[in-house]
């Protein structure tokens, strides 16, 4: 009889600890308050966003019509009224070039492209 009124004050002891702290996770759940903004007396400094590189010349639209009747690059004829040729400027002027995998060799060195065929 002894350890059945021991085992029954045990669970009553576990039942009462699982109260208390089943009751404190539910107290615990509010969400805090957020922070209140500290005033300043300063101000921040406006952002400056980074400076930006200079590009080098890429396939983009022409800025005056191409006149170049061959590839800087590899010396193909082009033809400049033909749309779908990729196109470079290069110093304010525009080349058309006879393929895409032509961009990468002119823009790794223009000048060279540009002499090589001219």
């Amino acid at each position: 009889m002894k350890n059945t009124i021991k085992k029954s004050m045990h669970i009553q002891t576990i039942v009462a600890a699982m109260f208390a702290v089943g009751l404190g996770l539910l107290t615990g759940c509010e969400e805090p308050s957020p922070p209140k903004p500290a005033e300043s007396t300063t101000t921040a400094a406006p952002t400056v966003p980074p400076a930006i590189p200079a590009a080098a010349p890429t396939i983009q639209a022409a800025a005056a019509p191409p006149t170049n009747k061959s590839c800087p690059v590899s010396g193909d004829p082009t033809d400049p009224s033909d749309p779908d040729l990729a196109r470079v400027t290069y110093n304010g002027q525009t080349y058309v070039l006879c393929c895409p995998s032509c961009t990468d060799e002119f823009n790794a060195d223009p000048a060279k492209a540009i002499k090589a065929h001219h």
